[in-house]
This record gives C-alpha cells, sequence and structure tokens, in this order.
C-alpha cells in the first residue's frame, strides 16, 4: 500500500477510509456510490477556513490546473507538478476546477491539515473520492483521502 505520512497515521487511520490503488479491486464507487477517483499532485493552491461558531467545522476549497494530457494513473505517477486528473483521463475543458470539502470534526480537520501540506508538497500525491455538485466544483468526502509519495514518470 502506499506510504502515508507517518505522524497522522494512527490518528487519522481510524477516522478516514484509506483508498487503496484500484489495482487491488476497491474502487471510490464501492465506498461512496457515485464518486470517481481524482487525484493531484502538490503545488496547488488552497484557501481554507474555520467556522469556530459553527462546531469548529472547516472547509477546504482547492483551485486546480488540469493542464495534462493524460490521467493519473492509479497512484498519480504521471502528474505533472500542480496538476489534478481521474484516474484514467485528464479534465475536460467544460468540466469543474475547483475540489471542496467540508471537515466536521477534529479528526476530520486533521485530515484536512494533511491535504494541506500534501497540497504545497511537489513529490506527494493526494487522491479523493469526488462528485461533480452540477456546477464548477467536484466535493470530495472528508473521510476518503489517500495521501502518498509515489515514483513519478
Amino acid at each position: 500500500m502506499n506510504t502515508l505520512f507517518k505522524r497522522s497515521l494512527q490518528s487519522v487511520l481510524a477516522l478516514t477510509v484509506v483508498i487503496p490503488s484500484l489495482s487491488y479491486g476497491i474502487t471510490c464507487s464501492d465506498v461512496w456510490p457515485g464518486s470517481y477517483p481524482f487525484l493531484c499532485r502538490g503545488k496547488v493552491p488552497y484557501t481554507y477556513s474555520v467556522n469556530p461558531g459553527n462546531g469548529n467545522r472547516s472547509n477546504l476549497s482547492i483551485e486546480f490546473n488540469s493542464a495534462t494530457a493524460r490521467g493519473a494513473g492509479t497512484e498519480g505517477q504521471y502528474l505533472p507538478v500542480g496538476v489534478c486528473a481521474f484516474v484514467d483521463r485528464p479534465v475536460r475543458p467544460f468540466e469543474a476546477s475547483y475540489l471542496q470539502a467540508e471537515f466536521r470534526s477534529a479528526g476530520e480537520n486533521q485530515v484536512a491539515q494533511d491535504v494541506k501540506r500534501c497540497a504545497a508538497n511537489s513529490n506527494c500525491v493526494f487522491n479523493v473520492c469526488v462528485k461533480n455538485n452540477g456546477r464548477d466544483t467536484l466535493i470530495f468526502h472528508s473521510k476518503l483521502v489517500n495521501i502518498h509519495f509515489p515514483t513519478f514518470q
């Protein structure tokens, strides 16, 4: 399985369903029906906000670059720095250009911190399960996140 941030493995594993690569036979649809795997390689811009008046819920929004001619690959090995794509294909020009999730608990907020650290690291890839909100945003499930450091090709 992929290497996770060691510091957060114990605290996050109980709260996060780690998405193995598709070669293990598990898909996003198996754990969140109607969702698809989506990968981003670090150096993507993001905004993060906390709403203390609402149970310390936080929101993470990522504006991603989709300038790639191919899919990410099961581990994100084909992604250029700062680019996001589906496993098997790039994002089409008319599709969403933002990722967003809401984190509702302290454990989920830790996941948000880990995704933020990965988003800032060009050697890191995060894999999320997404659904399209019908507008310009892909919503990702805050409990379905995999962070790893693949060998890039």
